[in-house]
């Protein structure tokens, strides 16, 4: 609900950690990140139940990636700017 009922990722830009949400409350089965050449920085995948709402992106470089959240029935790509 809120502000960012439609933001599957916030803050953005962002600078230390990203909160993931999806759409509709599906819930999230994998996160991919890219950098914009396409290289896979970083995936997360829901093993066992665990919830995966926040992701840690203190250790990725200041640029422009793009985010990949995977749900049960949807795929939502979007543009995430890192900031330091």
């Amino acid at each position: 609900g809120g502000i960012h009922s439609n933001a599957v990722i916030y803050p953005n830009p962002a600078y230390d950690k990203i909160t993931l949400n999806s759409k509709n409350g599906d819930e999230i089965m994998q996160v991919i990140i890219t950098d914009i050449t396409g290289k896979m920085v970083y995936s997360i995948s829901n093993e066992g139940g665990m919830t995966i709402d926040r992701v840690d992106i203190s250790f990725l470089q200041a640029g422009t990636y793009f985010v990949t959240v995977s749900t049960l029935n949807n795929k939502y790509i979007e543009k995430l700017v890192i900031v330091k």
